[in-house]
């Protein structure tokens, strides 16, 4: 009889082993992420690491699979051109991002990360107006009224409403 408690609780013991190893999950980051989903309004701002001068950029990016694409950038600070369009690729939170000035000489690249929110990376322009310029991309999401949460105080002094929000995008799992 003694054998067979021993038989028993050594299966036990085997069985509670194998279990606990199939817990043990995979660590690792052997899953590739999705691609960050850049859709939407955004604010950018450039800052030129030669010049001390910043320039602002506002666009609607539109995003299919890893390609983006906005067909109006508008380049608020530069002397060289008014608006651009902007094509690029997203792989996982990688963005290239290059920016052709419509009425004017010049192309933006911009080779950065994103985490959805944000967009950061460095920038060079080649082209005869601002060519060979270089420095600091940094652009912000700006998201729309009914995809967002937005909370805040509101005041209102003489007559004029002040809202100070806090927005957050709304993350979708991949």
């Amino acid at each position: 009889m003694a054998a067979h408690v021993w038989s028993g609780a050594f299966w036990a013991v085997v069985i509670f082993v194998v279990f606990l190893a199939g817990c043990g999950g995979d660590s690792s980051n052997s899953h590739p992420r999705g691609n960050a989903n850049v859709s939407g309004n955004w604010h950018a701002t450039i800052t030129s690491s030669i010049a001390p001068t910043t320039t602002d950029l506002d666009m609607f990016i539109v995003q299919s699979g890893t390609s983006l694409a906005s067909t109006l950038v508008l380049l608020n600070g530069t002397p060289c051109a008014s608006q651009g369009t902007l094509t690029g690729t997203v792989d996982q939170q990688a963005v290239d991002l290059t920016i052709r000035e419509s009425d004017g000489p010049d192309n933006i690249t911009v080779p950065g990360s994103t985490d959805g929110i944000t967009i950061s990376g460095s920038y060079s322009i080649s082209g005869s107006c601002d060519g060979g310029d270089t420095g600091t991309f940094f652009a912000n999401f700006i998201p729309t009224v009914d995809s967002s949460r937005w909370s805040g105080d509101t005041s209102s002094v003489n007559g004029t409403l002040t809202f100070t929000q806090i927005c957050a995008r709304i993350a979708t799992a991949i």
